[in-house]
């Protein structure tokens, strides 16, 4: 159930915001929601790939730093001859 959120933005932006809302046949009340969603959904896959990644960290070993410029020139060398 939603509740009621009061906001002091600026009135250019508004008109701005309820025709754009208009244009999409949605209510400016849904502009805001599904953009304050998308934020939050953003933030949250970013905290889970983050831990994702940090949990990998350190998983492969190798007794040397490779070179990348050197395999790269190597790849290059074989698909272009």
């Amino acid at each position: 159930m939603g509740k009621k959120l009061t906001l002091f933005i600026n009135e250019d932006l508004i008109v701005k915001a309820k025709r754009y809302a208009a244009a999409r046949k949605r209510s400016l009340s849904d502009v805001v929601e599904q953009y304050l969603r998308s934020l939050t959904q953003a933030q949250a896959t970013k905290d889970e790939i983050t831990e994702k990644v940090s949990a990998l960290k350190g998983a492969i070993r190798t007794s040397s730093r490779p070179d990348y410029k050197k395999a790269l020139a190597e790849q290059i060398r074989k698909k272009h001859g």
